[in-house]
């Protein structure tokens, strides 16, 4: 104990040398007046804060808890393959993710051209992942494998069946972005909310009636459900 409260005082004393040592070199360099924080810029922007916020952890904590859930419903064992899985679907969902991203950051200033942007990030996220989520399909055994051949046998169908899920993450990121530029983040906030809620109780309503292969197959017929939804924007 004794030990760990040296190096906690010791981590706090080096925060606050390191940040009055850069305070005083940015203030030297008249980059900055003061590294205190205005509170007064955040007036006006509580009801933009909570939307985004919203919105936010309405797409994080729904992924976030779904390991939990199948712990819950099934076992620890299940769900050491089912997250192994589910890794290598965010592996993929990573291209949408940063497309959807940098769609938003490039489209933010200027919405004409944001039809012809989504164009391109589509063509970017379909031509180049939906390949790579066939091989994934598959070849699913054999890198499910690759952790161990208990792995491969529990979750190996479950990777092939999350890989279909692919699709509903490229529109899920692309109407997340597009919400972003047209200020219409609360809407989609609350969407977010019924449809993480929605994946929630299809994975549990699976996972207590058939095995984890019926739990993942509950969850993305929910997702292919919500890409139907969002298609259309």
């Amino acid at each position: 104990v004794l030990t760990g409260n040296i190096l906690l005082v010791t981590w706090i004393a080096g925060i606050v040398l390191s940040t009055a040592v850069l305070s005083r070199a940015l203030r030297k360099r008249k980059l900055v007046d003061s590294l205190t924080p205005r509170l007064s810029l955040l007036k006006g922007r509580g009801s933009s804060t909570f939307d985004h916020n919203l919105l936010n952890l309405s797409t994080y904590l729904p992924r976030a808890a779904l390991p939990l859930l199948v712990t819950a419903v099934l076992s620890a064992e299940a769900n050491a393959a089912f997250y192994t899985a589910f890794m290598v679907l965010s592996f993929l969902a990573m291209v949408p993710g940063n497309v959807a991203l940098t769609l938003f950051a490039v489209a933010a200033g200027d919405r004409r051209a944001l039809r012809s942007k989504v164009r391109v990030g589509l063509l970017i996220c379909l031509g180049g992942g939906l390949p790579v989520a066939a091989v994934v399909f598959f070849f699913a055994n054999p890198i499910m494998s690759l952790f161990g051949s208990q792995y491969a046998e529990t979750a190996g169908n479950a990777l092939k069946i999350l890989t279909l899920t692919y699709l509903p993450f490229v529109f899920h990121h692309f109407f997340l972005a597009i919400s972003r530029v047209q200020d219409k983040v609360r809407g989609a906030g609350i969407f977010s909310v019924f449809a993480g809620l929605a994946e929630l109780g299809a994975a549990w309503y699976g996972g207590t009636t058939g095995d984890l292969n019926t739990l993942v197959t509950y969850v993305a017929i929910v997702m292919g459900v919500e890409t139907v939804l969002i298609a259309p924007i």
